[in-house]
């Protein structure tokens, strides 16, 4: 017998979690929610702070990303920053070399705890490789709850096919009609403009951060 979602009454049939980071690729995947499943489709945003440094300019970000999208709700779940598994690269950017399962694996349990059956994020193959989403689904339907198909999070990472280009991105969003300029983007904080990334957003007519 499958035992139902837990949704919450305030959460119609079809609602979507979005993993908000507040940059530009979150914004533009919950854009694409909206033109894939319809203007009304409720999202429910999350930002996961795992970045002491970041987190204060990326939360407020996400924030912003939200009211944009008109998500449902908007939630932020803090982590503990320091421990053994956490390293400060030479971008002064606290960092997690299995960030990308680590980011979808606490989104697919907070869905589950919330009963929302969709997981959307802005992962893209450049970051976490093209094979990606479909071996995480795999891993999240064997490690579920008692190997229940249904149950599992279905996730979804629409711009994984994209070329890792901020060109690509910044065309993705003009067609969406979808503003970036009060996105992030520099994993140092505070930005000092001399990152690959700020220099792209430079070169695109977008505000460094």
């Amino acid at each position: 017998m499958r035992i139902p979602f837990r949704r919450r009454p305030s959460l119609p049939p079809l609602a979507v979690l979005l993993l908000n980071s507040g940059g530009p690729d979150s914004r533009i995947a919950g854009a694409l929610i909206k033109e894939d499943w319809g203007p009304d489709t409720a999202i429910v945003s999350l930002y996961l702070d795992f970045n002491p440094r970041n987190g204060k300019r990326a939360e407020p970000a996400a924030r912003r990303t939200a009211r944009l999208l008109g998500a449902r709700e908007h939630h932020s779940l803090a982590f503990p920053h320091q421990g053994a598994w956490w390293f400060e690269n030479r971008s002064g950017y606290w960092a997690n070399p299995y960030l990308a399962l680590w980011v979808h694996v606490v989104g697919a349990q907070y869905a589950l705890h919330r009963g929302i059956e969709h997981v959307v994020s802005g992962f893209r193959g450049d970051a976490s490789g093209a094979e990606f989403p479909e071996l995480l689904q795999k891993l999240l339907v064997m490690t579920g709850p008692g190997n229940d198909r249904e149950r599992c999070p279905i996730l979804h990472l629409p711009l994984a096919p994209l070329a890792p280009s901020y060109e690509v991105t910044v065309a993705e969003a003009k067609r969406l009609s979808v503003g970036l300029a009060d996105t992030w983007s520099c994993n140092r904080y505070p930005s000092d403009g001399t990152c690959k990334k700020c220099r792209a957003r430079e070169r695109l007519g977008l505000p460094v951060s």
